[in-house]
């Protein structure tokens, strides 16, 4: 499956249900703790990236387990060298999400550890 950027924000992407947060107060905190991909700003609405990010929120929820706070996965994320750019190149490979959230998450993991 090829990657095709899909803007979205955060309204939609929590009404979609694909990042399984409970509210969207808690994917608002996720996008300013940069787990989310900003892509841009039109007036005062931020669109970010909806393929990438939901991959980025599935894999912390797996790290995500006592011990590890939202803040060290945000951290983790920062230091990772899964970047957008990577994920694309995945996803161009053929990879599935499972097959790329499943990485990310072994990827974030190690780092966490």
């Amino acid at each position: 499956m090829a990657y095709t950027e899909k803007k979205v924000t955060i309204k939609e992407l929590f009404e979609s249900g694909k990042t399984r947060e409970l509210s969207i107060k808690a994917l608002r905190s996720r996008a300013e703790e940069g787990v989310l991909v900003f892509v841009e700003t039109k007036g005062n609405i931020n669109y970010y990236d909806e393929s990438i990010s939901i991959i980025r929120v599935l894999a912390a929820r797996k790290c995500k387990r006592p011990g590890i706070r939202w803040k060290d996965i945000s951290k983790a994320y920062t230091n990772s060298d899964f970047e957008k750019e990577k994920i694309v190149h995945l996803f161009n490979q053929g990879k599935t999400e499972a097959d790329i959230i499943q990485q990310m998450t072994n990827h974030l993991n190690a780092i966490l550890l």
